[in-house]
């Protein structure tokens, strides 16, 4: 007779799956051509790496090369990382992720129990399974600049040894530190950073028609692309407002304006209770 786990056992295993179940897509998501998934300059590369200041759309973006992935037909696993993932629990998440994404229940069961292996050996089993699974993998990790060093680590050790089938996408602020540059060398990985996240003129134009349809003119659509500099989450707070019924040319100081510094100009006038960098 199979012992059934201990409540507080079954407590800890129902938080980790709250960390391995991805967010909802944003309603006003736009496809980007050069950032798809299978845009040129991505496309079959074992790791990509999404590096960019609080606001520039990582997750969203993680949240569409998932359904991209999907659409295809991919097993698409997804980990929000937390400060307390030390390298025993993370490769619990792992276990979790995919068998979330492949529907395959006692994927790397070995993994939740009592007596589990730890430290590199987990994720060196969790690989293995992977490598020997009849499907391809993405790996998405989210806010990886809150792992602590231990899983950093074992994080390098998962992506320099992921098998054929699996390719790994990490989200992380710009202070996050992997050591792979060989990788980047190599070009198995490549970089996602602010100047590929911000905004296009042509891309804030579709994204104002979409979101409030004839109520804005191209003009104030790219005054207010020239004070946001193309930054994703002022352009939505910006959108937001309109939305509301803010008339920017009223309610901006900096409207008529020489700079264009994005720092305290639309959003700030328009969304006094929105504090920068929360």
């Amino acid at each position: 007779m199979t012992t059934p786990p201990a409540s507080g056992a079954t407590d800890a295993i129902s938080e980790l799956w709250l960390k391995v179940t991805p967010p909802r897509v944003p309603r006003h998501l736009l496809a980007r051509p050069h950032l798809l998934s299978n845009a040129e300059s991505l496309a079959d590369r074992p790791v990509i790496l999404v590096q960019a200041p609080p606001g520039f759309g990582k997750t969203s973006l993680l949240a569409q090369w998932r359904l991209e992935h999907l659409a295809q037909g991919t097993v698409v696993a997804w980990l929000s990382a937390q400060p307390r993932d030390e390298p025993d629990r993370l490769a619990q998440c792992l276990a979790l992720s995919v068998r979330m994404a492949s529907g395959r229940q006692t994927f790397c069961h070995t993994l939740l129990e009592a007596a589990a292996p730890g430290g590199l050996e987990g994720i060196t089993m969790w690989l293995a399974e992977l490598a020997r699974a009849a499907f391809n993998a993405v790996l998405f990790v989210d806010e990886a600049d809150n792992l602590p060093a231990a899983s950093r680590e074992a994080l390098v050790y998962l992506l320099r040894n992921a098998p054929a089938n699996l390719r790994c996408v990490i989200a992380a602020r710009p202070d996050f530190r992997l050591d792979i540059e060989d990788l980047v060398t190599y070009g198995q990985c490549i970089e996602v950073g602010p100047a590929m996240l911000r905004f296009r003129l042509e891309e804030t134009l579709e994204l104002a028609h979409v979101q409030l349809n004839a109520r804005i003119d191209n003009d104030t659509v790219a005054r207010l692309h020239e004070l946001t500099e193309g930054w994703p989450l002022g352009l939505q707070l910006a959108l937001s407002a309109i939305s509301a019924g803010a008339e920017p040319r009223r309610r901006c100081p900096a409207w008529h304006g020489a700079s264009a510094s994005c720092a305290n100009t639309w959003w700030t006038c328009c969304s006094p209770t929105w504090k920068r960098g929360t």
